[in-house]
């Protein structure tokens, strides 16, 4: 038990992130041709940085209302569990911010696009392929 233990096995049970309250999923993202074109941009930017170190991801939109842009990043710092630390991505993705949590081989991360002159602002949420088969494992479905 304690040779699982000083492996890593247990924490599988360890708490894992969520997405804050101040962003709202749809089924059908509220863009415009002009920023769903800022969000493909800025997600395959993202992907290109993050893919070679952390795998493949799990890719989720969310939205929220441009007049809260500037808390997005302060609310994904909030709901980061213990355990969990900001990772460096390198610089400003065009027309959007990155950024990352990880614990371990985890890694969470929001691509936080400029809305332009609209008047909501999508958050791309990525959580890569051990995060995603925690939160399974867990019972935890994305929000």
């Amino acid at each position: 038990m304690v040779l699982l233990l000083a492996n890593g096995c247990g924490h599988e049970d360890a708490p894992l992130p969520q997405v804050p309250a101040l962003l709202v999923q749809h089924p059908e993202p509220p863009l415009g041709t002009e920023l769903n074109g800022r969000l493909v941009q800025a997600s395959a930017q993202a992907l290109e940085r993050l893919e070679p170190q952390w795998g493949k991801f799990s890719p989720a939109i969310y939205t929220t209302a441009a007049s809260q842009q500037a808390q997005i990043p302060q609310a994904l710092r909030a709901a980061m569990p213990a355990g969990w630390k900001e990772e460096a991505v390198g610089g400003a993705l065009r027309h959007a911010r990155l950024i990352a949590f990880s614990n371990g081989d985890k890694l969470f991360a929001a691509v936080i696009v400029e809305p332009g002159d609209t008047s909501v602002v999508p958050v791309l949420v990525l959580r890569n392929d051990p995060l995603a088969q925690a939160m399974r494992a867990q019972g935890t479905r994305p929000r």
